[in-house]
């Protein structure tokens, strides 16, 4: 729990379109490849990179017309100031 958390703050936290739900879905994924290089057979650093490169790709909120999401809305507001 202690390095997904590591790994969303690394990756997508500074990302607003990132969708907190789907991301750990994401780094789960990766848990096999990052035991084996917890194990020493692959750097830890390469996988890393992976999953964040895989976070920063997808894992994106839905935009929408009607209802806009809050990151939405406040990167609107951002783009008017």
């Amino acid at each position: 729990m202690i390095i997904l958390h590591w790994i969303l703050l690394t990756a997508v936290w500074m990302y607003p379109d990132r969708s907190p739900v789907k991301a750990p879905h994401t780094v789960r994924r990766y848990v096999a490849m990052l035991a084996n290089a917890v194990t020493g057979s692959i750097a830890v650093v390469t996988v890393i990179e992976r999953i964040g490169l895989r976070l920063r790709a997808g894992c994106r909120i839905d935009r929408r017309q009607q209802r806009p999401s809050t990151y939405q809305l406040l990167l609107a507001l951002a783009d008017d100031a």
